[in-house]
């Protein structure tokens, strides 16, 4: 599916589920206070830098100073933003980045800059946008250690075609129906092996 396509549908699906989108919004801001958005520089396609857009699920503040791998002792999600992860719909605004173009429906899930040095910028995952959905969340998501799902970021640049995309998205939607994979911590010592 061509990343035009893929921003027209993204657009698309924000309009059609607006209200569901202002809902949660409106969720967010009485239950946990400003802001709303969670905005994070997140490393995409020739890793080059953007700003991902999620709902936000941690308390203010909280994902500063966390180093990646590192053991948190207090909550890391609100009661409100446990539910919106396990449910995904915390990624609802990422339609907002496939509109843009900074993201795809599928691909590998955009990487945490403080990965990129464990990853490497010439890894193949950079050739494509990054995606609200890939391969490897159908492939175990954050239970899946990250040399499995650098595996699974370079499987799906080498066999991309609109029938495996098509394929991932309806997993997916099992994968999230079920609740499988969440974790509270994306990056724990558990899978965090490379």
């Amino acid at each position: 599916m061509s990343y035009l396509v893929q921003r027209i549908v993204a657009a698309c699906v924000a309009v059609a589920i607006s209200p569901l989108i202002a809902s949660i919004a409106i969720a967010v801001r009485l239950l946990d206070g400003k802001p709303v958005i969670y905005v994070g520089r997140r490393v995409g396609h020739n890793a080059e830098a953007f700003d991902q857009m999620k709902f936000r699920t941690m308390p203010v503040g909280s994902d500063k100073g966390v180093v990646v791998g590192e053991a948190v002792e207090r909550p890391r999600t609100t009661k409100l933003g446990a539910l919106l992860r396990k449910t995904s719909l915390d990624e609802l605004p990422q339609l907002i980045n496939i509109a843009r173009g900074d993201m795809a429906l599928v691909g590998p899930r955009p990487l945490h800059p403080d990965l990129l040095d464990r990853v490497g910028a010439e890894h193949e995952r950079f050739r494509v946008l990054p995606g609200l959905t890939g391969l490897a969340q159908i492939s175990g998501r954050n239970d899946l250690p990250w040399s499995e799902r650098l595996a699974r970021d370079q499987e799906y640049v080498a066999e991309q075609s609109i029938w495996l995309d098509l394929k991932i998205i309806v997993q997916t939607v099992s994968y999230v129906l079920k609740g499988s994979g969440i974790a509270s911590d994306r990056n724990s010592e558990q899978v965090l092996d490379i």
